[in-house]
């Protein structure tokens, strides 16, 4: 399904019950998810930052990043109509967890796109979308943008 036209990802996503989507990269660094970020907020993308409970300015830190323990933090943001969150559990994945049932129109798959465009921007790599996975390696994706990706 890779690259699929945005009404072919719609009818996919509708089969999609009760399980996350996760837009990723993987083989990224530190330095990469603070572009990411960066590129996000120039881009007009709205970004909040809860550190358990808390509201918190959107300022990363190497310490947030306890590579797979930590959920001290969350970052959420609003892409279009959804809200695409991560919780920092790899600085060498860049990964955001989105509900399928946010996207039920061509509008809302351009907007995934843009976001997916950013990311691919500010890492030079390849961004995927698929289901929520643990083994990225092997994860079927839907569509994928940048890095001789499409979209």
């Amino acid at each position: 399904m890779t690259n699929s036209d945005p009404l072919s990802l719609l009818q996919f996503l509708e089969m999609q019950e009760d399980s996350l989507i996760e837009v990723f990269v993987t083989s990224v660094s530190y330095k990469h998810w603070v572009a990411t970020i960066e590129g996000l907020a120039a881009d007009g993308f709205i970004l909040r930052m809860k550190h358990f409970e808390s509201d918190v300015p959107v300022v990363l830190d190497p310490a947030m990043f306890n590579e797979g323990d930590n959920v001290d933090y969350l970052l959420s943001v609003e892409v279009g109509r959804q809200s695409w969150t991560t919780q920092f559990y790899s600085s060498t994945l860049i990964d955001f967890q989105g509900d399928p049932l946010g996207i039920r129109t061509e509008k809302d798959v351009a907007d995934v796109v843009k976001f997916m465009r950013v990311i691919s921007k500010a890492t030079g790599r390849r961004v995927s979308l698929s289901s929520e996975t643990l083994d990225y390696a092997n994860a079927t994706a839907y569509m994928t943008v940048g890095a001789h990706g499409g979209a």
